[in-house]
């Protein structure tokens, strides 16, 4: 055992079938063209890298953007959740803490700054948000800021409103029914949380108001509590698999790849550009309320491409062997995928402190840490994430069965089947110690680069597809990989949706 090749796997069960020092055979002579195929890759990602990230809006402009105010809507909802959770227990200045701990909320567009204001009345007191909107008329005018209609009108309700709260008026006379109607369409849940005072006469309108902070809460601390534990129970995976490889009782399950490895480079570029093209036109064709619908379409459509190798000399069960489209060696692979979500968790943790470390950098240097700066905030999110808030229930199942289904199969079918099997054919003589991390690694940029969550967001995509990485390598078939990225992403849109409501 302690003599053989590839590391993190047993041997496959079927024995018989396998030829004569399996795992020490070296790849048949590759064939196909994989430099021209790499300049194509990397120029598609390049090109999407630069259309994801380029500056949208001009310094200075008032541009609300949708993701942000929804993050600042999320992030509102949790503070004013964990107040009403904490203050029947009595913590003195605990509202005070949490007001202090979100001050990094009063950044951004006038809108996202408005509601800033609205969380500085709710966790602080109605001078205080008196003095924030005194604050920000300031900064506005400084910078030459031409507010929009709307804008002025919710500046007015908000200083009024809280005008007639520090006097102690919790009725707020001060505004009119359609004063009360104008300030919910503008703000969303804040407007309802700024008409429903803890001291308001309504008691009815307040637990209303507050409701889906606390439910969001919950949902964010049940599921940190959930998901903390199987991640524990995942890094002491982890730890018994690297003593059972260092004791040289577990060896990998990639088999030497066919002599169609540089094929498969051609293949993912092939792939790359239909991909583009379909899912674009499957998106396009179909009526707004199907048009999530249509993507997936495209997205399973986009399969096609691996027809490539087999157009070019390659047989499809050799295809199907070396991308792992097999049923695996165990009855249990869908159960060996929930095991490396666990085992997965722990590089998640790592990935999303880096990701936590580089938005700090980028506010730093790229000026989103200026008070004074008037652009939407970026931090990484998923544009799928708008369109949960927006959606109904139908809109909510279409992303399900795209975020939860296509793209496991789709992405890892390209990612860790098609473009590994070519990166661990192109580097087997390395050996795995070697050939396994660089692959890996190259494969994880790639797929964290191209998704839109923003190069921030990088380190933490990077953490979760070298996991997946890892699976594929593990267990040589792709279903636990697709079952593991179908669990990571189910789960954050399903917890998503509930504390959204």
């Amino acid at each position: 055992m302690s003599g053989s090749g590839d590391p993190f796997a047993l041997p496959p069960a079927d024995s018989e079938s396998t030829p004569p020092n399996f795992w020490l055979e070296s790849p048949p002579p590759a064939k196909g063209r994989p430099l021209l195929a790499w300049i194509v890759i990397l120029t598609i990602v390049v090109l999407i890298v630069i259309q994801q990230n380029a500056p949208q809006v001009d310094p200075g402009a008032v541009h609300e953007d949708g993701t942000a105010l929804l993050l600042t809507e999320i992030q509102g909802k949790n503070a004013v959740g964990t107040a009403e959770l904490v203050r029947p227990l009595n913590q003195e200045g605990f509202d005070q803490q949490l007001y202090d701990g979100i001050q990094s909320l009063n950044v951004g567009t006038v809108g996202q700054r408005l509601r800033f204001i609205v969380l500085a009345g709710e966790l602080d007191s109605p001078r205080e948000a008196l003095t924030e909107l005194e604050r920000l008329r300031r900064k506005i005018d400084e910078r030459k800021i031409e507010l929009t209609e709307e804008q002025e009108a919710v500046f007015d309700l908000l200083t009024r409103l809280y005008g007639d709260y520090a006097e102690k008026k919790f009725d707020a006379p001060s505004l009119s029914p359609e004063d009360r109607q104008l300030l919910v369409e503008q703000l969303d849940w804040f407007g309802q949380l700024a008409l429903a005072p803890r001291q308001g006469p309504d008691p009815a309108q307040r637990s209303a108001a507050v409701a889906p902070a606390r439910r969001l809460s919950l949902v964010y601390y049940g599921s940190l509590t959930g998901v903390g534990l199987l991640g524990l129970l995942g890094l002491a995976g982890l730890i018994v698999l690297l003593i059972l490889y260092s004791g040289g009782r577990l060896r990998g399950g990639l088999p030497p790849g066919s002599g169609a490895g540089n094929l498969y480079a051609e293949t993912f570029a092939v792939w790359l550009i239909v991909f583009l093209i379909l899912s674009g036109v499957g998106a396009s064709i179909m009526p707004e309320e199907m048009r999530l619908l249509g993507l997936m379409l495209g997205m399973f459509a986009s399969l096609a491409a691996l027809l490539w190798p087999v157009w070019r000399g390659a047989s499809w069960n050799q295809v199907c062997r070396d991308i792992g489209w097999t049923a695996g060696r165990s009855l249990f692979e869908p159960l060996y995928g929930v095991a490396c979500y666990a085992m997965t968790l722990p590089m998640m943790a790592i990935g999303v402190i880096l990701t936590l470390i580089l938005l700090v950098l980028q506010s730093v240097l790229f000026g989103n840490a200026d008070p004074d700066s008037f652009n939407p905030t970026s931090l990484p999110a998923h544009p799928i994430v708008e369109m949960i808030q927006g959606g109904g229930w139908w809109g909510r199942v279409q992303i399900l069965l795209v975020a939860a289904v296509a793209a496991p199969i789709v992405e890892e079918t390209m990612f860790r089947g098609i473009l590994y099997r070519h990166l661990r054919d192109a580097t087997w003589g390395w050996g795995a110690l070697a050939s396994v991390p660089v692959s890996a690694v190259i494969v994880a940029f790639i797929f964290a680069v191209i998704h839109p969550q923003g190069l921030a967001a990088v380190p933490a995509l990077m953490a979760i597809a070298f996991g997946l990485t890892l699976a594929r390598e593990w267990r040589d078939s792709l279903i636990a990989a697709i079952v593991t990225h179908g669990i990571n992403n189910g789960l954050l849109l399903v917890l998503l949706m509930l504390a959204l409501g």
